[in-house]
């Protein structure tokens, strides 16, 4: 328990630290990049399959339906789209260092550098959105964790009950038999049984068993 609570105050720091460098601005930014990127192309098409092609599946874009299944699925997609941007730092890497050994000139550094910087709050982004997820899922398994509990009182409530329930007809049934013996004395009839629940028992005539004298 303590280990989460130290690992939920790092997530914590950790997520502040993204949004205030600005993570959700560059969200917005990319996705309206993204927008921009593809309207020469999607300006011909029909306004619902360009709302369809920003909301089918993706990388980018959660499938929806299935619930916590979805976020679950989707945490992959974060993984996958951190590999690719680590991929693409790796490769900017010796070009911002050539650039800072004065290999490249100012204007090739304005290439070299905004797609660097890009990968980077990428990376970023990948780990802010996974963090809200994780937050999302323990939050929701918490709650299945309390309706489980919740539920099993319930049944254990109802069982009891059922179980009280069952006590008073027993109790009751007791008592009507040992009033139905009083009543059935006069009449020659016996209806024996325990201090709970008397079974009534079928009378038995035993034959008589004649012995022989010897002589």
């Amino acid at each position: 328990m303590r280990d989460f609570i130290v690992l939920k105050k790092i997530r914590d720091i950790e997520k502040k630290f993204y949004e205030l460098i600005g993570i959700k601005r560059f969200r917005k930014m990319a996705f309206g990049f993204r927008k921009v990127l593809c309207f020469p192309i999607l300006i011909f098409f029909p306004k619902e399959m360009r709302k369809r092609f920003f909301e089918n599946p993706s990388n980018y874009c959660m499938k929806r339906g299935n619930g916590i299944q979805d976020l679950k699925d989707f945490k992959l997609m974060l993984l996958f789209n951190t590999l690719i941007h680590i991929w693409g730092l790796w490769v900017g890497i010796p070009l911002v260092k050539d650039l800072a050994l004065g290999i490249y000139t100012a204007l090739q550094g304005l290439l070299i550098v905004p797609p660097f910087v890009v990968n980077i709050y990428c990376i970023f982004l990948q780990r802010y959105n996974h963090i809200r997820i994780n937050e999302v899922i323990e939050k929701y398994e918490k709650y299945e964790e309390l309706k489980e509990k919740r539920e099993k009182l319930n049944r254990e409530k109802e069982a009891k009950e059922k179980y009280d329930d069952l006590l008073q007809y027993i109790e009751m049934f007791s008592k009507n038999v040992e009033n139905l013996n009083k009543s059935k004395q006069e009449e020659g009839l016996k209806v024996v049984g325990s201090k709970k629940f008397n079974i009534p028992e079928i009378p038995v005539n035993k034959p008589k068993v004649l012995s022989k004298k010897v002589a």
